[in-house]
């Protein structure tokens, strides 16, 4: 069993040691070829100057796009209304809330803000 574990430690870092040495030459060939492309550019000898235009248009592009959601008229009737059911449910619990009755406004906490021109630190209102 001892010889056995060896012999596949030995495979396992010759395989380790194979994947780093080709992974070396693909960035090595990767940089080599980046370097050349990046001379013919800064050259104008490119002969697919318009394509390399074109991929920059689109990279920027594609960085400064929004999407854009098109909906169906239904689609937009059904979340307006969602909106105003939602809203009216809001502002119907609002007013249910203001208009709840203290029985004694001395268990309401009085806090003072201070002056009107500065924000508070303990309820930020100003």
């Amino acid at each position: 069993m001892n010889e056995a574990e060896g012999k596949r430690e030995a495979n396992r870092q010759q395989m380790i040691n194979n994947r780093r040495i080709e992974y070396e030459k693909e960035m090595e060939e990767n940089e080599e070829t980046n370097r050349v492309r990046m001379a013919q550019i800064l050259l104008g000898n490119d002969e697919d100057q318009e394509e390399i235009l074109n991929l920059r248009q689109s990279n920027e592009a594609q960085n400064h796009a929004e999407i854009v959601i098109e909906e169906t008229e239904e689609e937009q009737q059904h979340r307006l209304e969602y909106l105003a059911q939602n809203r009216s449910n809001k502002v119907a619990k609002t007013h249910k809330v203001a208009r709840k009755l203290l029985k004694n406004e001395d268990s309401v906490p009085v806090h003072h803000c201070g002056k009107l021109d500065e924000i508070c630190n303990y309820c930020c209102a100003r």
